[in-house]
C-alpha cells in the first residue's frame, strides 16, 4: 500500500479538501509592533497620572520647528545669519511647578517632552528637564511674560542622521544633554493661554558625552495651554 503525502490527505469535514485547510487558513506572520509611540504616550499618561500639582498650575505645550546648523551662541545672539536645513520637529510637553519662591516671582518646574523629527530625520526623540522660570517682568500688565532656562537629558530613538552630517559637530550619540531657553507671551484676558517660543537644544557637552562634541538645535514655537 502506498502512503500519501500528508498534504493531500482528505480532511473529515465537507468544507476542506487538504488537511492544510483542515487546520484552517495559514496566517501570515505578524508585523512586530512599533512601540515608540507608545512609549511616549505611556511617559505622558504616567505623568498626568502621577500630577499632585493644583488646577490651574499645568501645563501643557505643542510646539515646532526647524533644525537649524548654527551654533547656539549665535541662534541666541544673531551674530549670523541663520541657516536652517531641512529637518523639522514637532514635540508635545507636559509640565508641573515644583517650589516657588521669592513671593512667587519665580518657580522651579519638571518637564517631559515627546517630539518627532520629519524630512533630512525620522526618529523620535524623549527628554525630561527640570527648569527655572522667572515671571516677574513690569509689562506683566499688558503683556503677561515669562522667561525659562532648563536642562536635562534627551533620548534619541537612533543616532540622529542631521547630527551625524552637522559641519560643525565631532560624533553623534543617541543620548545626550537637554538644554531648554523658553520665553511665552499671553494676554491678560486670557489667562489660559500662552505663546511659546523655544530654543530646543541637544548638546555633548564638550565631549562629556560619548566624546560628542557639538549637538543640534531647534528653533520652535507654539502654544502652551495651562489647566
Amino acid at each position: 500500500m502506498r502512503s500519501e503525502p500528508w498534504s493531500s490527505l482528505a480532511c473529515p469535514f465537507p468544507s476542506h479538501a487538504t488537511l492544510d485547510g483542515c487546520l484552517g487558513p495559514v496566517r501570515e506572520p505578524r508585523t512586530p509592533l512599533n512601540l515608540r509611540p507608545r512609549l511616549a504616550a505611556t511617559l505622558f499618561g504616567v505623568s498626568l497620572l502621577a500630577s499632585c500639582a493644583a488646577p490651574g498650575e499645568r501645563s501643557l505645550t505643542v510646539y515646532g520647528g526647524a533644525y537649524s546648523d548654527n551654533a547656539l551662541v549665535e541662534e541666541i545672539l544673531p551674530l549670523r545669519e541663520i541657516k536652517f536645513e531641512e529637518a523639522y520637529l514637532g514635540v508635545a510637553a507636559y509640565a508641573e511647578p515644583l517650589h516657588r519662591f521669592w513671593g512667587g516671582e519665580a518657580q522651579w518646574e519638571w518637564e517631559v517632552q515627546a517630539g518627532k523629527y520629519w524630512g533630512g530625520q525620522d526618529h523620535w526623540e524623549l527628554n525630561a528637564l527640570i527648569i527655572l522660570r522667572w515671571m516677574h517682568f513690569p509689562w506683566n500688565r499688558h503683556v503677561r511674560t515669562t522667561f525659562a532656562i532648563g536642562d536635562g537629558l534627551s533620548w534619541a530613538s537612533e543616532v540622529p542622521k542631521v547630527e551625524q552630517a552637522s559641519h560643525t559637530n565631532e560624533g553623534a550619540t543617541q543620548v545626550l544633554n537637554y538644554l531648554l531657553l523658553e520665553w511665552t507671551l499671553g494676554l491678560p484676558e486670557q489667562p489660559d493661554w500662552d505663546l511659546s517660543i523655544r530654543v530646543h537644544h541637544r548638546s555633548g557637552i564638550f565631549g562629556l558625552f560619548d566624546g560628542v562634541h557639538g549637538g543640534s538645535n531647534v528653533l520652535a514655537a507654539g502654544l502652551k495651554f495651562t489647566f
